[in-house]
């Protein structure tokens, strides 16, 4: 069971009136905010009733930011571990556990599953020289941001080198719904008419995750290393000659 308490502000705070055992909540576990209240309409609070506050782990999820928090007023999704350490979000496929973002009292680290009791086939990357080589790495601006130039790849130019670093495909397309006409609201003497809707043909843009060329990277270095030790090494030989 739960109760429901609607504030002077007019939001609403939900209470479990009871918990495994038996034992009586008196405190909310979830507060809906209204247009009256400080942390803005809509906003939703799991675990916590006020953004600001840091003495209890929560979630706050939002579309705009919250500009009475002293913590962070452009947040649009808070969340707060009260404790030093601990997984604040734990990701899952299919029940098992493939990753999870954690924090300490200073850092956040985003981790995917890593674990050797999870892999077969392990074996050294070789030729990783020759695979770094072919990657273009280039500086360019998005579109939507004309004035910033960023270093970076292009998507389908990595696939056939490092393919598990990129999602999508080249040139690919998907259907996207969207509203022709809208609707009409029903007024004195003229009935309501239904939105028309229609499907469109829009990019499905490829994504990269450049933290899985970090392994080529290494064994590339690996590799130059070698050689560098290796001339070191000769060029010590006949100094010494």
């Amino acid at each position: 069971m739960v109760s429901s308490n609607q504030l002077s502000s007019g939001a609403f705070e939900i209470t479990p009136s009871t918990a495994a055992g038996g034992s009586t909540f008196t405190t909310a576990a979830m507060k809906i905010s209204s247009a009256g209240d400080a942390d803005f309409t809509g906003n939703v609070g799991i675990g916590k009733t006020a953004y600001g506050s840091v003495s209890t782990d929560g979630y706050w999820f939002g579309a705009t930011g919250w500009s009475q928090c002293s913590v962070d007023n452009t947040a649009l999704m808070y969340w707060n571990r009260n404790t030093n350490t601990g997984t604040v979000v734990s990701i899952h496929q299919a029940g098992t556990g493939v990753g999870s973002i954690s924090v300490t009292g200073s850092a956040t680290a985003y981790n995917t599953s890593s674990d050797y009791r999870l892999k077969d086939n392990i074996t050294a990357i070789t030729s990783g020289i020759d695979r770094l080589k072919q990657l273009k790495p280039s500086r360019f601006n998005f579109k939507v941001d004309e004035d910033v130039t960023v270093d970076g790849f292009v998507a389908h130019e990595v696939s056939s080198i490092v393919p598990e670093a990129i999602t999508g495909e080249k040139d690919a397309m998907r259907d996207e719904e969207y509203e022709v006409t809208p609707a009409v609201e029903a007024s004195e003497g003229v009935d309501a008419v239904p939105a028309v809707m229609g499907t469109r043909s829009v990019p499905d843009y490829q994504g990269i995750d450049q933290s899985k060329l970090v392994p080529l990277l290494t064994a590339a270095l690996q590799e130059a290393i070698t050689k560098i030790e290796t001339l070191e090494t000769k060029v010590a030989a006949l100094e010494a000659a």
